[in-house]
């Protein structure tokens, strides 16, 4: 009888100790979910090329800050490429940082404040979430999927009343690639095609062919993730057209001047000597402002021949070339 009294405090004591170790859980638990931190805290300075190296992921860690507060588009991947870069110099310019592109001490205690958020929750409420202010999603701007340079095309935007807008280009890296127009209203533009104001030269500009997307900016608040804009877009060249070449002949000396009459030439025309090889290249000498005339010489490379002379616009950007027409040419000995 003795034995089971003493069997019995031992099990009541060794269950009132579990019950102990239960209660002390629950608090400790329930403390535990009292609060809730999301917190991207960089322990070193980041920059464009660098890319995460075995059990570092600290670029992946910016990405994934970035993308969750609407200023990278792209998936993270741990690299710090050109898209990366464009969202922290937008995230440096809307916390008014200098846009460096590079993610210094200001950069990352910038980030650090933003994110390391602690959240009390009630004990009503254990099981609720930290609570993440949304980011606005950006309204679309209609546009075509394609447009070629010279052309007409009315921009629209849904305009906020007395706002005043810059609208801009951003390449399909979302770099910004120059201004469409400036200080505008209303919620529409006609834009033609391929004009730009590049803040890097100060002038106007054609535009590079390629893919772009608009994006319309408050002029007092600049780029920020809520801003509209538009899916990528293609910008096409104008197409090449030769009406005539004079003379029709000419001595490969370098000096004889040539020209050539049509449409659509500019800064990256390129004329071509097919019959040689894969087509011998020379740049023109002279072209007009409105793309009509072309002026070159023909290299003493060419062997003297006819010729079926063609020109080309090939944008290292995308590595792209517009329709060219060709036209017949003489080449005479020097």
């Amino acid at each position: 009888m003795g034995m089971n009294r003493s069997h019995a405090r031992i099990v009541i004591s060794f269950i009132f100790f579990v019950s102990l170790i239960s209660i002390s859980s629950v608090f400790a638990v329930r403390s535990a979910s009292a609060q809730t931190t999301a917190c991207s805290d960089l322990s070193y300075d980041l920059y464009s090329g660098l890319a995460d190296r075995g059990d570092d992921n600290s670029v992946l860690l910016l990405q994934r800050y970035l993308a969750g507060s609407g200023y990278l588009a792209a998936t993270p991947n741990g690299y710090f490429g050109p898209a990366t870069l464009a969202a922290v110099k937008s995230l440096q310019r809307a916390n008014g940082i200098s846009t460096t592109g590079r993610v210094g001490p200001q950069t990352r205690a910038a980030i650090k404040s933003l994110s390391c958020r602690t959240t009390a929750v009630t004990p009503s409420s254990q099981t609720s979430q930290t609570v993440l202010t949304p980011v606005v999603q950006n309204v679309t701007i209609p546009v075509a999927s394609e447009m070629m340079v010279g052309n007409k095309y009315t921009i629209t935007w849904h305009p906020r009343t007395g706002t005043i807008y810059n609208l801009t280009l951003d390449d399909q890296y979302g770099i910004g690639a120059g201004y469409v127009a400036t200080n505008v209203s209303g919620g529409r533009y006609e834009w033609t095609v391929g004009e730009i104001y590049s803040a890097r030269t100060r002038s106007n500009t054609i535009l590079t062919p390629g893919r772009y997307s608009f994006r319309a900016q408050d002029v007092n608040k600049g780029a920020l993730p809520t801003d509209e804009r538009s899916v990528l877009f293609t910008l096409l060249p104008k197409p090449i057209v030769i009406s005539s070449i004079t003379p029709s002949s000419a001595p490969n000396d370098d000096k004889t001047a040539v020209v050539i009459y049509g449409s659509g030439f500019d800064a990256s025309s390129r004329i071509r000597f097919d019959g040689y090889s894969d087509g011998y290249a020379t740049a023109p000498l002279y072209i007009s402002a409105d793309g009509r005339v072309l002026v070159f010489t023909v290299p003493r490379g060419i062997y003297p021949s006819i010729r079926s002379v063609r020109v080309n616009n090939t944008y290292e950007s995308n590595a792209t070339s517009s329709p060219s027409n060709a036209i017949d040419f003489i080449v005479t000995p020097s």
